[in-house]
Parts: C-alpha cells; sequence; structure tokens
C-alpha cells in the first residue's frame, strides 16, 4: 500500500475518531439530516426507505417510526412529534396539523378543557389538603396546652402536698447525714 493513501487513511480515520467528520454538501433540494453529517438527495424525501438516522427524510411516510426523532414537528398546543409521524395517517397534534388538510377535527379545545378542569381538580383536592393540615396544627396547639395545663395543676399539686414535707425531710436528713460524716472523719483523724 503506497504511503500517500496509507497516511489519508489515517487521517480520515482520525478525523471521524475525533469528530472531526467533514460534513458533505448538500445537493439542490435535498436534506442535511443528523447534525448535517447526512445529505439527502430530494429523490431520496419520502421514499418510504429511512435514510436519516433522525427520521428527517421521512416526514410524510411511517419508514422512520421506530426511530427516536429528533427533529420534531411542532403542534399548536405547543407539543412536539417525531417527523416520522407526520402525514402517517394517524392525528398525533390535537389540531390535526400534522396530517393533510381535513383528515383530522381540531381537538386542542376540547383538550385545553378537559387539562384546565384536571388542573382545577388538583387545585381543590391541594387547598382541601391545606385546610386539613391547618386543622391539624390547630389541634396540635389546642392538645400541647391542655398537656401543659395538666403539668403546671400536677406540679402545683405537688407544690402543695410537700410544704413541710418528704421533700424538706429528705433535705435535712442528707444535712444531718453529711454533719455526722464530717464529724466521724473529724474524730477519726
Amino acid at each position: 500500500m503506497p504511503r500517500a493513501t496509507l497516511l489519508l487513511l489515517t487521517i480520515t480515520a482520525n478525523a471521524a475518531f475525533f469528530g472531526r467528520q467533514r460534513k458533505p454538501d448538500v445537493p439542490a433540494g435535498g436534506l442535511a439530516c443528523d447534525g448535517g453529517y447526512t445529505a439527502v438527495p430530494s429523490s431520496y424525501i419520502n421514499d418510504d426507505y429511512c435514510d436519516c438516522a433522525d427520521g428527517a427524510d421521512e416526514p410524510r411516510t411511517s419508514a422512520c417510526s421506530g426511530v427516536t426523532a429528533l427533529k420534531r414537528f411542532a403542534c399548536a398546543d405547543g407539543s412536539g412529534v417525531p417527523a416520522s409521524r407526520v402525514g402517517d395517517g394517524v392525528c398525533d397534534c390535537c389540531d390535526g396539523k400534522d396530517e393533510a388538510e381535513g383528515t383530522c377535527e381540531d381537538t386542542c379545545a376540547a383538550a385545553a378543557e378537559a387539562a384546565a378542569a384536571a388542573a382545577a381538580a388538583a387545585e381543590a383536592e391541594r387547598l382541601k389538603g391545606l385546610a386539613r393540615r391547618a386543622e391539624y396544627v390547630e389541634q396540635y396547639k389546642n392538645d400541647i396546652a391542655d398537656a401543659e395545663t395538666r403539668r403546671d395543676d400536677a406540679q402545683r399539686l405537688l407544690d402543695e402536698i410537700d410544704e413541710d414535707g418528704p421533700r424538706q425531710r429528705v433535705a435535712s436528713y442528707e444535712t444531718e447525714a453529711t454533719a455526722r460524716r464530717g464529724a466521724a472523719v473529724a474524730e477519726g483523724g
């Protein structure tokens, strides 16, 4: 193999490997797809054969239906469908613009009403949950206040019972025991 051919193959392989592949020229009336790295002549567009990996050459057929399309057809409601699903006989957009004129009826208003009703129902449930939460918080505050009142009442009863009672006797016994211990140590030492 001549050195020039080997050098050319090496440069081409390196360019492809490192992502520096040259983008081909697009023929007149043709299409660039796959990020510009595939050029398709106009005779290959809508020919029921998926020439582009992104399905862009078959927008009016179902040839690329299994391809996850990068190019999307924009629907009136803001959603999009893969380019391969345009003109395939199935109404994917609510306004039917992805199919031939008169094939699909416009269901955007009904879909918007249904979405608004669902959003309103979800908001009503959310508000109901917030009201229930507020009830629980209020009940918790009341329960805490009741518990604190019961604790204070119990402490007051203990204090009333203990006047000159067990607590003072225990304290006096401890003082007396400490004094006796101190005296015993002083006598023994």
